[in-house]
């Protein structure tokens, strides 16, 4: 797996990989080794992945897969009282 800092793969956000593994030659055969589906169809952040472990968060909750199988490791959910409302744009799992 390659290290991209960041979505647009560097801090300049040029997009760019110097990896010679996909080529025109070999793309059209690539096919998935596995797929996560969130909770949430509005998930818009970037999947962070360290030591093996894909972190993937969502509004309330964080899940941790394996990266090279897609297993759950583990899941957890904040709950969020059915009274809740945006006030900030500080994220609910993360109060001051």
């Amino acid at each position: 797996m390659a290290y991209l800092p960041t979505y647009s793969g560097n801090y300049q956000g040029h997009r760019y990989s110097r990896l010679a593994e996909i080529t025109p030659a070999n793309v059209a055969r690539m096919r998935p080794l596995w797929v996560f589906q969130t909770n949430n169809n509005r998930t818009e952040v970037s999947p962070v992945v360290v030591d093996g472990v894909m972190y993937v968060t969502e509004a309330n909750n964080v899940t941790a897969l394996d990266i090279h199988t897609g297993r759950s490791l583990w899941s957890w959910t904040r709950p969020i009282p059915k009274n809740h409302r945006v006030r900030s744009h500080k994220p609910w799992c993360c109060r001051d």
